[in-house]
Formats: structure tokens, sequence, C-alpha cells
């Protein structure tokens, strides 16, 4: 028998089209469940002066090991190519740490690329790079509240200065769920979109998605 519970993960991603929100607050990381493990691998692209890297760790959950990994991937919009690289061995270290798992892994961050970028189809099972495929759920997609789930966005001031076009950038990622249905992204929303006075808790907006385990 396996029991069911809904857990939250928030990743300084999505925004929203509106700035005039009510403030909404959500937690800055998962539940607070024991770290059995945890590393740091580094991301290709140092040749650009921007190391990257990403950070894994396996929780212990009440119902069972969760891998969970975040990461920051190059931001230059012309670096597709640098991100590429950076993916194949982003899915190759999430499919390691699943295989010690008893729960589908997630992964989130900023990724810097845009849903229909050759990089996130190849996470989200929509293209292959490099003669590999896998797949991911983007918990905006499968469960978000509607909108664009722009997480750059220039009613956003700290973002507005760079002028770069809204977009959405940043992502809760989880694996396919299992045969007990763990994994199930059950709803995705925006938080941090609305500022504080004329301050804002970052240059771009997050994301909080609740999962079934």
């Amino acid at each position: 028998m396996t029991a069911s519970t809904r857990e939250r993960f928030f990743s300084r991603t999505a925004s929203s089209s509106t700035c005039s929100a009510p403030p909404s607050v959500g937690p800055t990381r998962g539940p607070g469940w024991p770290i059995v493990k945890s590393e740091v691998r580094p991301l290709p692209g140092t040749e650009h002066g921007e190391p990257r890297t990403v950070l894994a760790v396996l929780a212990q959950t009440p119902a069972g090991l969760l891998p969970v990994l975040t990461t920051h991937l190059d931001y230059e919009p012309h670096h597709g190519h640098v991100r590429e690289r950076q993916v194949l061995v982003l899915e190759a270290f999430t499919r390691e740490w699943a295989a010690a798992a008893d729960l589908p892994p997630v992964l989130l961050g900023d990724f810097n690329a845009h849903p229909d970028s050759n990089e996130m189809r190849f996470l989200r099972g929509l293209a292959s790079l490099d003669g590999r495929s896998t797949y991911f759920q983007d918990a905006w997609e499968v469960a978000g509240r509607g909108g664009a789930g722009h997480t750059w966005d220039n009613c956003n001031r700290f973002a507005a200065f760079s002028w770069e076009p809204d977009r959405r950038i940043d992502y809760v990622l989880v694996g396919a769920p299992d045969a007990h249905g763990r994994g199930r992204v059950e709803s995705a929303r925006l938080v941090f979109e609305a500022s504080a006075g004329d301050v804002f808790a970052s240059d771009h907006f997050g994301v909080v998605a609740d999962l079934r385990l």
C-alpha cells in the first residue's frame, strides 16, 4: 500500500502577465526533509567565463527517497548551443540520481531558455539532442493557472532595465509519474509577481508546484 501526500516545490521562476495581483508568498525550497546525500557537478560552458553547476540532493521523504536538482544555465540569449551541451549533462546527472531513488526526480531552476528552444524541447520530450531523448513534465504547462507564465517580465522594474523581452525561462520539471501516480503535478502557480511598494523579491518571478508523492 502506497501513502499519498502533496508536497510543494519552489523555483525562482515563472511570472505572471500582470504586476497588479496581490502579493503571494510561497516557500523558497522543498519541505524540510533530511538530506541523505548531496553533490555539486560542473556543467559545460566555462570557456565563456560563466561557470555553471548543478546541485543534487537525495531527500528522505515519508514516501521514499526523492532526488531534487537545481541549476542556473548560461544566460546569453545567443548561447543556445552552450545550453544544449549543459542540458545533456544535466539530464544524464538527473537520471543517475533517479536510479538511486524511489520517486521521480524534480529538476528546477533558471534555465534561461524559452519553452520552444531546442534545449527545453529536449527536456520536455519534444525533441532529441545528439541522438538522445528524455522526458520531464513541465509543471507550468501541465498544471499552471493559465497565461504565458513569464518568469522574466518587464513589469518587474528589476528586469525592465535590461530591455529584454518578457519570457518564461524558469521551470519546475518532474520525471514521469510512477505506477502509483507519485510525481504527478497537481498544481502550479506564480509567486512574487507583485511588489512591496516598488521593491520586488527578485528580478525573476517564482513558480510553486504541488506534487503528489
